[in-house]
């Protein structure tokens, strides 16, 4: 064998074992990844299941204050006086997660893929009965984006760690029908008979995907905080003759044993300036970080819910879902 061959046979080794070496130390990052976004507390879909079919607005475990009196929503069967209980129940849910990582720097693309049901109950008020119901299957599919840095280790600048740097909101749902094209928060004007105050935030359509939002850019809120959400909704038709044909609601959740739901109107009912717009609004008193904490991350979701779906028997569902964490301090 001549000196050219050696040479050539030598080379295509150490290649073969360089890329060898670099696929495993890929690996081994993606794997830690993966570690970093089960620890965090922040990114996760705990809380957008109800479990059960619910009134439209409820809360379990959530460290509550009763200084605002809810007003009572009778949520009612289309053409008929029965109350309505309706929720999400996940039966199964998958997490993909693709990488790109450039030296100290990964953006992870995640997508949760969610089976579940929608149920819909109606009670007669009298009898306290269930007079019908509605049992959907759905798919949903939920996208967010994840970047990552590594940081030196404090106490050993010769170790370095991986860490969640920043966020998209989490964007999905069912079908194509109905869609969010933004979503606000405002304070409320105590000086002003309770109207809507200052805009605290605000994401568009158009950026949300692609918007990352740091720890320190989450919405923060105190404890007994009011304030008003609104929702403005796209709904591609036909439309449910009834209302706005959506249902508009907030979900807040630490995790499946600390939830809540908040429902949205648009029947001009404060604060909703105007009646079927496809604006939805809610005035909402923030819960505590929870018994014996100062402060915590909880997760928001965004939720609407095209009535169509539920109750035309040949229908798919339709929603879609933002989702993104938020802040609950004492004051």
């Amino acid at each position: 064998m001549n000196k050219l061959k050696i040479l050539f046979l030598s080379l295509l080794v150490f290649s073969i074992g360089c890329e060898s070496v670099e696929d495993q130390n890929i690996a081994s990052i993606e794997a830690e990844l993966l570690q970093v976004l089960d620890r965090d507390d922040a990114l996760g879909l705990d809380g957008l299941d109800d479990q059960n079919a619910m009134e439209s607005d409820y809360d379990e475990g959530m460290e509550l204050d009763g200084g605002l009196a809810k007003i009572a929503i009778d949520t009612l069967w289309p053409g008929g006086e029965y109350r309505i209980r309706f929720g999400r129940r996940i039966i199964d849910h998958n997490r993909e997660v693709e990488f790109v990582i450039e030296g100290d720097t990964a953006i992870g693309n995640i997508s949760f893929t969610v089976d579940g049901e929608f149920r819909i109950l109606a009670i007669d008020t009298a009898t306290h009965e269930v007079v019908d119901s509605v049992i959907k299957s759905f798919t949903s599919v939920f996208n967010r984006k994840v970047r990552f840095v590594q940081y030196e280790t404090p106490n050993n600048p010769d170790s370095s760690a991986w860490r969640v740097n920043a966020f998209t909101i989490g964007m999905g749902g069912s079908g194509d029908k109905v869609s969010i094209s933004s979503m606000s928060i405002y304070s409320v004007d105590f000086q002003n008979d309770w109207e809507m105050g200052e805009l605290l935030y605000s994401f568009n359509a158009d950026e949300a995907g692609d918007l990352f939002l740091s720890r320190e850019d989450l919405p923060t809120f105190f404890f007994r905080q009011p304030i008003i959400l609104e929702v403005e909704v796209e709904n591609l038709g036909p439309e449910f003759p009834q209302g706005s044909g959506e249902w508009t609601h907030f979900h807040y959740a630490r995790n499946r044993f600390m939830k809540g739901r908040r429902h949205l109107n648009d029947t001009a009912r404060y604060p909703d300036a105007t009646e079927n717009d496809n604006t939805f609004s809610a005035i909402w008193r923030v819960h505590g970080p929870g018994w014996g904490h100062n402060h915590r991350i909880f997760r928001g979701f965004f939720d609407v819910l095209d009535m169509s779906s539920v109750f035309v028997e040949d229908e798919d569902i339709h929603t879609t879902v933002w989702w993104l964490p938020y802040r609950v301090s004492r004051p």
